[in-house]
């Protein structure tokens, strides 16, 4: 049996060898000039094409054919049979019209609960308070919950990545929802910021720089891991992760006043009458979006196409000053995906400053060109 694989490589096999070809046959003949689409006859040093002059007037150096394949390749190896489905028709196999919202007795709810308890070590309970927040997600802001959805397969395999390495359940990459419904440049009326929603002294306390031009609490990587971190350093202390989530939310100060008036019991539900009000809603709210994002589809709730997946974005280091503009008008990346991937960058620019790292995100399609025209970029404009 012929696997797509197996096509794809029989394919690359075939361009290798009539690439080779065409290398003979130009033998050691340079290009006359850089307008000449001409390959190259240093193929392992050099074997990109010019694609094309850009209206402005400046040279636009396009991938080498074979390394665009190498990437393709390498794409398909690992991600190819991965596939993400918004097509409601097919996500549909309870027959639910397009408009019904399914509401289903507690004891549906409890014993999905149930179910999903003996899958994880964080405790599930079922309550008045849970049922509210389900209601709340899977109800009210089904709309909210679908955008939710898609941007998981943005955020989701991050947030694992970095909890298993912290030894963390991986259930916990649902407090991010709770935090900021997976919006990158979300902040609150206190002052908390990003993903994770770190306030100005706990993202100090855990490396995230903040300056005039930067919040690395808007960063999508460093955020997560600064949030492992500082949920494994409460772990330390509590040894629970419902008193984790509360510490996370409202700080181990008001955790440990509701342990002393609860008398000393170190349970979530035995101190939740003597937290802060917000606080008395965040686990259950954890609960809720947990439950509601595992049975999506007996909700009739599907995910919003993000635009991007996360195996599709790679990053590259900056070495210089270099606005958004810039690389939107010379390379052609959609300025709404350069900001989406990029949110610590307060002022649509990269920084520079010697001897700090700076690093830019972009849709993998375009890494090939920034490399290749990565010292025009800085002089355009």
């Amino acid at each position: 049996m012929i696997t797509r694989n197996k096509v794809h490589k029989l394919i690359f096999s075939l361009f290798l060898m009539l690439y080779a070809g065409m290398l003979f046959s130009q033998g050691q003949q340079a290009p006359d000039t850089l307008k000449n689409s001409t390959i190259k006859t240093d193929f392992f040093e050099d074997s990109q094409m010019v694609a094309d002059t850009h209206e402005l007037g400046h040279v636009i150096w396009k991938d080498s054919p074979v390394v665009a394949m190498l990437d393709s390749l390498s794409q398909l190896k690992y991600y190819g049979e991965r596939e993400f489905i918004t097509d409601i028709d097919i996500l549909n196999i309870y027959n639910f019209p397009p408009d019904y919202t399914p509401e289903y007795p507690d004891s549906v709810l409890a014993a999905r609960l149930d179910s999903l308890n003996m899958q994880t070590t964080i405790e599930l309970a079922f309550n008045r308070q849970v049922k509210n927040f389900i209601h709340l997600y899977a109800v009210k802001k089904r709309e909210l919950t679908s955008r939710i959805l898609g941007l998981a397969e943005v955020y989701f395999p991050l947030f694992e990545e970095h909890l298993d390495r912290f030894d963390i359940p991986l259930e916990m990459k649902y407090l991010a929802v709770v935090e900021s419904a997976l919006n990158p440049r979300a902040g609150s009326r206190a002052g908390a910021k990003g993903l994770w929603q770190f306030m100005y002294g706990t993202g100090k306390v855990y490396g995230l720089d903040v300056s005039t031009l930067v919040d690395e609490r808007y960063d999508p990587y460093l955020a997560t891991i600064a949030a492992c971190e500082h949920m494994r350093d409460l772990y330390d202390i509590y040894g629970d992760w419902s008193l984790v989530m509360a510490a996370y939310n409202s700080g181990a100060g008001n955790v440990n006043k509701a342990i002393r008036r609860s008398g000393g019991i170190k349970s979530y539900w035995a101190i939740w009458p003597f937290l802060p009000r917000e606080t008395r809603g965040y686990v259950p709210a954890f609960t809720a979006v947990y439950y509601t994002m595992n049975y999506a589809a007996e909700h009739n709730i599907y995910p919003v196409d993000p635009g991007i997946l996360y195996h599709e974005i790679d990053t590259v280091h900056v070495n210089d000053v270099l606005s958004f503009d810039q690389v939107h008008e010379m390379l052609g990346v959609p300025m709404d995906q350069i900001k989406f991937l990029n949110p610590l960058y307060k002022k649509d620019f990269i920084p520079y400053k010697e001897g700090q790292e700076f690093v830019l995100r972009l849709p993998k399609q375009y890494i090939g060109d920034f490399i290749n025209n990565e010292q025009a970029l800085y002089a355009y404009k």
